[in-house]
């Protein structure tokens, strides 16, 4: 029996293994590498970043105190919304956002001057600053206004600290 591996970007061809990289012979390699990423996070995650567009959003540069939930365990932390994507229900944000910005100020505010596609080829190329870049992850908001991180971890009970 085969296993065909459809392109998650254009959904029409097979993409390969070349001997050095995964590819797809109808895709941009940038676009392709991509849309691998996403469609590698929890699947939840992955439909509602489907969507058109958010079910909510929070403000961009504002710190939100929040629980998240993984493995049936539940975590106080604090995140900061970077920047949505215009296009569907996806977003960067970093998690222990308080901590981390004040450690790292000048580092989180250069996040701010990228858009949703530049932050996700850093992501994808590990371009990110190893100190922060576990931090800063995808997610998809949900209708229940909770958000789902790339990997499964669901933030929810958002409340408004302040702003950086």
């Amino acid at each position: 029996m085969d296993i065909y591996h459809i392109c998650p970007n254009c959904k029409k061809e097979e993409y390969f293994f070349d001997g050095e990289k995964l590819k797809c012979p109808n895709c941009n390699q940038k676009q392709f590498e991509i849309a691998l990423y996403i469609s590698e996070g929890n699947h939840n995650f992955q439909n509602l970043a489907e969507l058109s567009q958010p079910y909510f959003y929070l403000n961009c540069g504002e710190i939100y105190s929040c629980i998240v939930e993984y493995n049936q365990k539940i975590e106080n932390t604090t995140i900061l919304p970077i920047v949505y994507a215009t296009d569907s229900n996806k977003m960067f944000f970093i998690f222990e956002a308080e901590k981390i910005f004040k450690q790292m100020p000048k580092m989180i505010n250069e996040l701010f001057s990228k858009t949703f596609l530049e932050l996700l080829t850093l992501k994808v190329n590990f371009d990110l600053d190893d100190e922060i870049s576990y931090l800063v992850v995808p997610g998809a908001s949900e209708k229940d206004n909770s958000i789902i991180e790339y990997n499964g971890y669901i933030f929810k009970n958002f409340s408004k600290i302040n702003s950086r």
